[in-house]
């Protein structure tokens, strides 16, 4: 039997796409530095595109805002073209200042506070030292007492001193090597910083065009079918990752608050820079509020180690609160994941890429859920009209 067209158009996609991956299983290293090496030339746009998205957030009922107050002002008047112009450029910049005033006062709020702890941590350490050393003294006339050798304990001050006179000078060169490759680090970061922020502007005040060509492209490019698709696509991962952010940042607020409460109600130093560092970092799911816990743990230490104790004991608490009532019902309800999945996604995103896994994961597995339960209902459907024919 001949094979037809359809069949060697198979066989032929078939045997292309098996020594394609054989040929990438054997070369993942030059696969992985190709794709790394394009992820850094396109950073800045990338950081620019997630910045202008939660931006965006604040923008959209900024704009709705004003045009409600703006329409109550005119009385049913058509819209000054003035007022079409300036609209979009003056609520823009008050969402850039908000978010940047934002960060400054938490940074106002947190950082001397650090400083200070750090500071008694300083002032503190000679009298922390005469209590070890009346500890051991302890420690060895009991010994004493009870015949019991311990080993030698005391620490030779100038000994270690020039052991890191040493150090430092062996490894003058590599520490050079270190700080000028930092220094580079950072002025590259400033760099990518200011282009991605300029990048965001740039989406944001042209955000319609940019949709309306991006639409355009893609109905020209695909047939009507896969083009339906894809925008349903991107509807719902916009739709996901918009509800992400709001029930994210929703949560976080609760949490500051809950925590500013319960540390006043008892007496706890630093309530409001910690309530503050601890509603910050909740915008990690599940685990971002143990970060300021541990920070907030350390500033207490100095000041009271019972009371940092206590703090510990609180967060747990209220922990357990937040993962079982509040983020499932606001961070979990609001992207149509239940917490099983949420706390899934989290794991396996921190585990897989870090930091920016923890964050998108959320969102991401919502997507990938919702596409599954809408596959499943479908099939469910079909199966269902199928035997309701063969009933028939």
């Amino acid at each position: 039997m001949k094979p037809t067209k359809e069949t060697m158009k198979i066989l032929i996609s078939t045997v292309v796409l098996l020594s394609f991956v054989l040929w990438a299983l054997f070369h993942l290293e030059t696969i992985g530095g190709f794709f790394a090496h394009i992820f850094v030339i396109l950073s800045p746009v990338l950081a620019g595109l997630c910045l202008a998205f939660v931006i965006n957030e604040l923008l959209s009922p900024l704009e709705t805002l004003w045009g409600w107050i703006s329409k109550r002002l005119r009385r049913g008047k058509p819209n000054g073209r003035i007022e079409k112009k300036v609209r979009r450029p003056i609520c823009l910049t008050v969402c850039y200042l908000l978010v940047i005033g934002i960060v400054a006062a938490i940074s106002l709020i947190v950082i001397p506070e650090m400083e200070r702890t750090v500071g008694q941590i300083g002032e503190s350490l000679p009298a922390y030292a005469a209590q070890i050393e009346g500890w051991k003294e302890a420690l060895d006339t009991l010994c004493a007492r009870h015949s019991i050798t311990l080993p030698d304990l005391t620490i030779d001050f100038t000994e270690v001193g020039q052991k890191i006179i040493n150090y430092l000078t062996s490894t003058e060169n590599a520490i050079l090597s270190r700080t000028l490759t930092a220094t580079t680090s950072l002025i590259s970061g400033i760099v990518n910083g200011c282009l991605a922020l300029v990048f965001s502007i740039y989406v944001l005040a042209q955000k319609e065009t940019i949709g309306s060509h991006t639409d355009r492209i893609l109905y020209a490019l695909f047939p009507e079918k896969v083009y339906a698709r894809i925008t349903s696509l991107a509807h719902l991962t916009a739709k996901t990752f918009s509800n992400f952010i709001t029930g994210q940042l929703l949560e976080a607020v609760i949490i500051g608050a809950l925590c500013f409460i319960g540390m006043t109600i008892f007496r706890m130093p630093y309530a409001a820079p910690i309530a503050v560092l601890v509603g910050f970092t909740a915008l990690i799911p599940v685990f971002g509020a143990f970060i300021g816990t541990g920070i907030g743990a350390f500033l207490i230490l100095f000041n009271d180690p019972i009371k940092a104790l206590w703090f510990i004991l609180f967060i747990i608490v209220l922990q357990q609160v937040e993962g079982n009532l509040i983020y499932p019902k606001v961070v979990g309800k609001s992207v149509g994941l239940p917490g099983i999945w949420v706390l899934f996604a989290v794991t396996v995103g921190g585990a897989a890429f870090g930091f920016v896994g923890m964050l998108i994961s959320v969102p991401v597995c919502s997507v990938l859920y919702t596409l599954c339960d809408t596959y499943i209902r479908c099939r469910l459907r079909d199966k269902a009209e199928d035997k309701g024919k063969t009933e028939e």
